[in-house]
């Protein structure tokens, strides 16, 4: 047990956020695709059943406006994903901030419950695991004033190899 939280502790900072960028690739490429596929399946059903007397677009007007909102939002976590690979703090904060919201949306209703919670690990689970990453050590040493992402360090404007961790 101490020898593999030794290795984790010593971990290379750039395998641990390069892990926690694929794990947001993957859970913005689940949350895209469930809810392009979600909204493929319910927008007709939902627009024949509650809403044919309440608005005049057609249940496809709803689906392509939902599908651009699910590709917005893919296009947007893709370039903050990318800001967390080149050391940007406050993209690794909105990752923070996304989470939080996230769980607040999570519990309150019609999500407070087991079924509900259930539904929800797909969604937090990546993002709990991602921001873990990133805020712990050796994550968050990524993030550290005076260090680049390509692993130099800045000093008086020259530019040198970084020194060991």
């Amino acid at each position: 047990m101490t020898s593999r939280w030794l290795v984790v502790m010593n971990a290379d900072p750039r395998r641990v956020v390069r892990f926690a960028e694929v794990t947001l690739w993957t859970w913005t490429g689940w949350e895209t695709a469930s809810g392009i596929y979600q909204s493929w399946t319910s927008v007709p059903k939902l627009a024949a059943n509650q809403l044919s007397g309440l608005i005049f677009v057609t249940p496809w007007t709803i689906h392509e406006l939902i599908v651009a909102f699910y590709v917005i939002g893919a296009c947007l976590s893709a370039w903050i994903i990318w800001q967390i690979g080149a050391g940007k703090r406050w993209a690794r904060s909105s990752l923070l901030l996304s989470l939080l919201a996230d769980a607040i949306w999570t519990a309150a209703p019609p999500y407070n419950n087991i079924p509900g919670y259930m539904w929800a690990i797909p969604d937090l689970g990546p993002q709990v695991a991602a921001t873990y990453l990133l805020y712990f050590h050796p994550g968050r040493l990524w993030f550290e004033e005076g260090l680049t992402p390509r692993g130099y360090r800045r000093e008086r404007g020259a530019i040198g190899p970084r020194k060991e961790l």
